[in-house]
C-alpha cells in the first residue's frame, strides 16, 4: 500500500478561494518531486499532507509522523526547546543549543576541571568522544569555523538551512516533506543535500524548482488548476513529456481556431444559400398553378427546415467558441509575464568602491573591490562567507569594522527573506507603500504584468507563496524612478522556472549596475553577468557564461 494517498481532497481558504479541483494521487516512489507555477498550491498540498491544514472534503492517508522542512521559517519568533528542557527563541540559541549538546559539553568541561559530581558523569554516559563527533559533524556541514558558542542569529541563511535539513534527516521518519530545501544553499551544500536524500531510508516529497535536485527524482507530480498529474522518471523525462503535451495543446488551440472559422464560414454560406432558395421559392409561388394553401404549406416547411438548420449551426458554433475560450484561458495561464527594471542615468565612473574593508560577519579577509556604472558583478563564496553582509554594509544596515566604503548612488536592496513586505497587508497596499506616489490604476497594471490580476491583488502577503512574494517585491523594485544600484541577494529563490527566465531577462536588459548573489549557474549565465568577485580569494574573475553575447559591460 502506498505511504500517502489523497482521495478526492479539496481545500478552501477562509475567503472561499479554491486553488485546485479534488486531488487524487499517491506516493509510491522513494523520491517524488512536486512542481508547478508559483501560487498553484504546492505548499498547501504539503501542509495537507503533514496535517497542518485540514481538507474541506476527502481523505488523506499518511504516516503518523512526517518530517517537514518549511519554505519559510520565522527565525526571530520561533521557539525551540534546548537539551536542558528550557524554551528559548531561535535567535537566542547557540550552535551547541541547536545541536542538543550544550549540557553534555558543559559536563565534560567540568569533569576535565576535576568535578566528581555524579550528575556530570550521568550526563556524559558513554559519549566521551562527543567533541570529536561534533567536530566531524561540523566538518560535514562545512561549519568547522563556527564555535559552539556561536549565536544562531549570526549564521547565514545557507548555514541555518543546512542545520535545519540535517535535523530533519536525523529524525529518521518514514516520510520527509522538503519545501524548497535548496534555497540559500551554495553548490557544495546542494551536493551535500543530494547525497543525504539518496541515502535517506524513508520516502521524500521534494517541492522545488531546482533542476539539479529534481533530476534525481523517481517521479514528478505536476500541480495546476486542473489537478495533479504524475510523470514517471526524472525531471528531464518530465520536461520531455510536457513538451509533447504542450505541442498537442498548441495543436488543439490551432484546430479550435480553424474549426470556429470554418463554422462561421459555413453558417454564412448556409444563410446565403437559404436566402437564394427563399427568393427562388417566392418566384415559383407567384408563377405556380398550384393552390395557395399548398404553396403556403411548402413555404412554411422550407422555412422551418432552414430555421432548424440555422439553430444547429448556431449551437455548433457556440460550442466551438466555448471550447476555444477555455483553451485560450488555459493558454493565458502559461504566457510569459513581464518584468523590467526602470530607466537608468548613465554613469561611466565607479559607483561603488570598497578598499581594505573588514566585514562584521563572514570572511576575515579584507575586501577590496569596485563597481562601475552599468557593470553587473556576481558575489561568490561559500555559505557564511559574508555575501549578504557585504550587501548590508553597502546598504548601510551594517558598519564595516575598518576600511573605506563609498557608494555614490542610491540602492535597491532585495534580501533573502523578502522582509521589505508587510505580511498583514494586501499586495496592492504593499506595492503602493513601496512605490510612493503611484496611482492605484498604475499599481494594478504593474501587478498584472507580474501575473496578479483581478481580486487576487487584495490577498494578504501572509497567504502568498514564496515565489509570489518574490515577484511582488520585484514588481515594486522595477518601478523605482531614481538611478539605483540593484543589490539582489538570491532573488531567484522561490521562483518557478518561467519566473526565473523573466527575472534573468530583466537583469540582463537593465542598463544600471547590479551586485548579484546566486548559486544557480544557469540563472547567473542568463542574467548576462560577466565578472565574479570571490570573497574568499578577494579577486575578480570572468564569469563562465553559456553565451558570450550576453555580456553588456
Amino acid at each position: 500500500m502506498p505511504l500517502v494517498i489523497f482521495q478526492n481532497v479539496t481545500f478552501q481558504f477562509e475567503n472561499g478561494e479554491s486553488l485546485f479541483p479534488p486531488l487524487n494521487f499517491s506516493l509510491n516512489a522513494k523520491l517524488t518531486g512536486l512542481v508547478g507555477r508559483n501560487g498553484c498550491g504546492k505548499s498547501v498540498v504539503a501542509k495537507l499532507l503533514i496535517g497542518e491544514k485540514q481538507p474541506i472534503s476527502g481523505t488523506v492517508i499518511r504516516p503518523q509522523q512526517c518530517g517537514y522542512s518549511a519554505q519559510f521559517h520565522d527565525y526571530e519568533q520561533s521557539v525551540s526547546v534546548t537539551d536542558g528542557g528550557d524554551s528559548k527563541k531561535y535567535a537566542e540559541l547557540t550552535l551547541a543549543n541547536f545541536l542538543g549538546v550544550n549540557q553534555k559539553l558543559d559536563a565534560l568541561r567540568r569533569i576535565e576541571q576535576g568535578s566528581c559530581d555524579i550528575s556530570d558523569f550521568e550526563m556524559i554516559a558513554d559519549d566521551w568522544s562527543v567533541r570529536e563527533h561534533i567536530d566531524d559533524l561540523l566538518t560535514e556541514l562545512r561549519l568547522e569555523s563556527c564555535a559552539m558558542t556561536t549565536p544562531m542569529s549570526s549564521l547565514s541563511g545557507g548555514q541555518r538551512t543546512i542545520l535545519g535539513l540535517w535535523k530533519q534527516f536525523e529524525s529518521s521518519k518514514s516520510l520527509l516533506v522538503l519545501d524548497e530545501p535548496s534555497n540559500h544553499l551554495d553548490i557544495d551544500a546542494k551536493h551535500w543535500l543530494i547525497n543525504k536524500i539518496k541515502n535517506y531510508e524513508g520516502k521524500i516529497l521534494l517541492i522545488s524548482h531546482d533542476r539539479l535536485l529534481l533530476e534525481h527524482c523517481d517521479e514528478i507530480l505536476h500541480l495546476d488548476d486542473m489537478g495533479i498529474r504524475k510523470y514517471s522518471g526524472s525531471y528531464s523525462d518530465y520536461i520531455a513529456m510536457r513538451k509533447i503535451e504542450q505541442d498537442a495543446f498548441e495543436k488543439r488551440c490551432l484546430d479550435a481556431d480553424k474549426a470556429c472559422k470554418r463554422a462561421e464560414r459555413q453558417l454564412q454560406d448556409n444563410k446565403e444559400k437559404a436566402q437564394k432558395r427563399e427568393k427562388a421559392g417566392n418566384k415559383r409561388v407567384k408563377s405556380s398553378s398550384h393552390g395557395k394553401m399548398l404553396m403556403g404549406y411548402m413555404k412554411n416547411s422550407a422555412e422551418a427546415r432552414r430555421g432548424n438548420q440555422q439553430n444547429k449551426d448556431n449551437q455548433r458554433l457556440l460550442k466551438l467558441k466555448e471550447k476555444k475560450k477555455k483553451l485560450d484561458c488555459l493558454k493565458a495561464e502559461i504566457c510569459q509575464q513581464h518584468l523590467a527594471f526602470g530607466n537608468y542615468w548613465h554613469h561611466k565612473d565607479h559607483v561603488v568602491i570598497l578598499n581594505d574593508v573588514r566585514l562584521p560577519y563572514g570572511t576575515s579577509n579584507k575586501v577590496t573591490m569596485s563597481l562601475r556604472g552599468g557593470q553587473k558583478l556576481l558575489l561568490s563564496g561559500a555559505n557564511g562567507s559574508g555575501k549578504s553582509t557585504l550587501l548590508k554594509v553597502l546598504r548601510g544596515e551594517y558598519s564595516a569594522l575598518s576600511g573605506e566604503v563609498a557608494c555614490s548612488l542610491s540602492t535597491l536592496y532585495l534580501d533573502q527573506n523578502i522582509s521589505v513586505l508587510d505580511a498583514d497587508k494586501g499586495m496592492l497596499d504593499n506595492l503602493c507603500m513601496l512605490c510612493p506616489g503611484v496611482s492605484v490604476s498604475d499599481a494594478r497594471h504593474f501587478l498584472a504584468q507580474a501575473g496578479f490580476r483581478g481580486d487576487s491583488v487584495f490577498k494578504e502577503v501572509s497567504s502568498l507563496s514564496g515565489g509570489e512574494r518574490m515577484k511582488l517585491t520585484l514588481a515594486a523594485m522595477s518601478n523605482s524612478k531614481e538611478p539605483t544600484i540593484l543589490l539582489l541577494d538570491e532573488p531567484d529563490n522561490h521562483l518557478d522556472i518561467d519566473s526565473k527566465i523573466m527575472l534573468s531577462r530583466a537583469i540582463r536588459d537593465y542598463e544600471g549596475s547590479v551586485l548579484l548573489v546566486s548559486h544557480d549557474p544557469d540563472f547567473i549565465s542568463d542574467c548576462g553577468i560577466c565578472h565574479t568577485y570571490n570573497l574568499i580569494s578577494d579577486n575578480v574573475t570572468n564569469t563562465i557564461r553559456k553565451e558570450a553575447d550576453l555580456c553588456n559591460t
